[in-house]
């Protein structure tokens, strides 16, 4: 078994090449569909596929040389394991800024209106530089 342990934090040794995921292919994409269906079927909840896509930030997070080598060059069930404890630690450091922004947003209304008008400066420009198409 190759699989080597990882000592410097991932953010230290994020590869150029792992930085942008590979677009989601057809095949890829029926899997998200219906892994997001069952979610919500099983959650009652209405997920949609921007919030699962959310996970790539996840995968950009963990990505970095060694595991990029560890995938390269050992069987999946091999490598699996350490991906999957990778992955759930990059989402619960996922969920945990998610917390932390919420937690901050709710309750700074300086840091709120920040966001919101740098938001709506984005979307205004947005809406002026886009005009609707002539139907």
């Amino acid at each position: 078994m190759r699989v080597r342990e990882r000592s410097a934090p991932a953010s230290a040794r994020r590869s150029s090449r792992s930085a942008s995921l590979a677009p989601y292919t057809e095949d890829k994409e029926r899997s998200l569909s219906e892994i997001i269906r069952a979610f919500n079927e099983r959650h009652g909840t209405e997920f949609t596929r921007e919030d699962f896509l959310r996970f790539e930030q996840v995968n950009r997070e963990i990505l970095d040389e060694d595991m990029t080598e560890m995938l390269r060059n050992n069987p999946p069930d091999v490598v699996f394991s350490a991906f999957s404890e990778a992955f759930f630690k990059g989402a619960i450091r996922m969920f945990q800024r998610d917390n932390e922004m919420k937690s901050i947003v709710l309750s700074d209304a300086q840091a709120r209106d920040q966001a919101i008008r740098h938001f709506f400066n984005r979307a205004l420009r947005q809406a002026r530089e886009n005009p609707p198409a002539a139907g």
